[in-house]
């Protein structure tokens, strides 16, 4: 199972996203992810994984695992990644 770390909050991105960046390591692996919450004009709140460099740039907006609509959650979308078996 996947552990994660959180590293720090980063900036609110340009479209209102609160942003936090993650360690995450399975075994002697690790990575970096993003969780981006916003409350989107048409859809509503969603808070998306992405996967990022140790920087908390986004290196691929294409969501992961965790990624989910209907709320602001950056622990309930880290935890959903975390636990699912999908990879960068």
């Amino acid at each position: 199972m996947k552990q994660r770390t959180l590293i720090k909050d980063l900036p609110v991105s340009p479209s209102g996203a609160a942003q936090k960046l993650w360690r995450v390591t399975d075994g002697d692996s690790a990575h970096y992810v993003v969780t981006s919450a916003v409350y989107a004009m048409f859809s509503g709140p969603e808070t998306y994984v992405f996967p990022a460099d140790d920087n908390g740039v986004i290196t691929d907006w294409g969501e992961l695992e965790g990624s989910f609509q209907g709320a602001l959650d950056h622990e309930r979308a880290i935890a959903g990644y975390c636990a699912g078996a999908g990879e960068e």
